[in-house]
């Protein structure tokens, strides 16, 4: 498995991680962790962008919020 497949896994809810990966999977997938927090940013920031087109401000960043927790688990 790809170690962008792994850092994506490993820090968000999504179900990309098998069960079965090698020892030193999670620290060939370390270097992929900035990509992975750029990645989530971007969606985030481009999420807040639309969502304040159509919604108030706090109700905007309330959701934003909730996407956040529910891509990262917390």
């Amino acid at each position: 498995m790809s170690a962008f497949w792994v850092a994506l896994g490993f820090l968000t809810t999504l179900p990309v991680l098998r069960h079965d990966l090698p020892a030193d999977a999670l620290r060939r997938a370390g270097v992929w962790f900035p990509v992975v927090g750029l990645l989530l940013g971007a969606l985030l920031a481009a999420a807040a962008v639309g969502l304040r087109l159509v919604l108030p401000a706090p109700v905007a960043a309330v959701l934003v919020t909730v996407i956040w927790v529910a891509l990262t688990g917390g």
